[in-house]
Order: structure tokens, then C-alpha cells, then sequence
């Protein structure tokens, strides 16, 4: 019975001690590349990734107070953090400002090609008084981290469509090691994922995204 404490015991310090060692390498690197540019800043972090499981699975709150899991093996993940733990926006607020230009309260948003969902984000704060974000996304990797994001968000949908010119299927061609990337183009190295395409129009049609 005693050896069983002292395993469970040291598999807790064990356990807590990565959780530690992880938490300093983020901190690292967001202080190194996050505030100095320093290149190269997260090499520690991708050379202890396989030793790491709390960089597989890495908490960030986000506003709302949700809390979403990051994995380090993807490029996204970056950039995320980047954007809620140090509010780095610079480089999307003109495109913001363009598209208040345009959006009045009780007005319907479609947000095309919606990434991991920066643009969504920002317009379903309440103060744009919006009655609905639509946001299509076909890449699985990004549409995860959507679907983590605004799970219970009762104005903010979710597709895993592409939006074309005529109804079909297409495959999506996305690179191993930088999946938050995607081409119809084939790419060597790429791993495929069928896409669903639909009209606009259709979808107002069909009643399954009001316009």
C-alpha cells in the first residue's frame, strides 16, 4: 500500500512539474517573440513537444471566459496566443474598421473562409448588436478550434462548407505540418479532406443560413 502512494505521488510531482516546465516555455516565448521578435524564439518549445503532453493540450481562455486547448504542433496556435494573451490586433484593425463601415445593429454577418474565427470573434461582441455571425470554414484543423471557440454562442453558427459558384465537392489539399493551411491545388506532402461546396443562394434558398 505504501508503494502505492509513492508511485501516485511522485506521478503527481511528475506531472505537475511539466505542467510547469510548459507554462515557462509559453511564457518564454511570448516574452522573446511576443514582445522582441526575437526568430527562433519557440525552438525549445517544439524540441521538448514530444516530451511535453501539456503542449499537446495547452489551456488559453479566451473573452467570454471559455477556456480552448491549443496543440503546439500547429502554426495557429501561435497566433492565438499572440492575439488573446497579448492583444496583438494590429494587423486586422483596418480590416475591422472597413467592415463596421458596413454592419449596422440587427444586420446578418457571413464570415467566408473564417480561419479559426478572428473575425467572428470580434463582431459578435455585443456592442456590434448583430443577429447573427454565419462562419464557414472547410479546413477540419481550423474548423475544430471554430467549433471549440463558439460552442453555445446562440448567435454565432458554425459550417464546415465551402461557399462557391455551383453546388459540388472538392478536395482540400492541406500540408502536413501546417494544417491550419489549405489549397484545391494539390500540395506534395498534403494530407486530403473532401469539401462539401454550396451557393449562397442556395443556402438562403434551403432556409439553412438566413441572409
Amino acid at each position: 500500500r505504501s508503494e502505492f502512494f509513492i508511485s501516485l505521488a511522485a506521478m503527481f510531482t511528475y506531472g505537475h512539474s511539466v505542467g510547469v516546465i510548459a507554462n515557462l516555455l509559453v511564457k518564454f516565448w511570448l516574452l522573446a517573440y511576443g514582445r522582441f521578435r526575437i526568430r527562433g524564439s519557440g525552438l525549445l518549445i517544439r524540441l521538448l513537444y514530444p516530451l511535453l503532453p501539456q503542449l499537446k493540450r495547452y489551456p488559453l481562455q479566451i473573452p467570454g471566459g471559455k477556456t480552448i486547448y491549443l496543440d503546439f504542433a500547429t502554426e495557429t496556435t501561435y497566433s492565438l496566443l499572440l492575439r488573446f494573451k497579448l492583444g496583438q490586433l494590429e494587423s486586422d484593425a483596418g480590416l475591422f474598421a472597413e467592415i463596421e463601415k458596413h454592419l449596422r445593429p440587427g444586420h446578418v454577418m457571413w464570415d467566408v473562409g473564417a480561419f479559426v474565427g478572428y473575425v467572428t470573434a470580434h463582431f459578435a461582441h455585443p456592442r456590434f448588436g448583430l443577429a447573427s455571425i454565419h462562419a464557414f470554414e472547410p479546413n477540419p484543423s481550423n474548423l475544430q478550434i471554430l467549433k471549440s471557440m463558439f460552442q453555445g454562442n446562440p448567435i454565432v453558427g458554425i459550417y464546415p462548407w465551402a461557399l462557391g459558384k455551383k453546388e459540388g465537392s472538392m478536395v482540400l489539399h492541406i500540408p502536413k505540418g501546417r494544417t491550419a493551411m489549405a489549397s484545391l491545388r494539390p500540395i506534395t506532402e498534403s494530407m486530403q479532406a473532401p469539401v462539401r461546396v454550396c451557393t449562397g443562394d442556395s443556402l438562403v434558398a434551403d432556409h439553412l443560413v438566413p441572409a
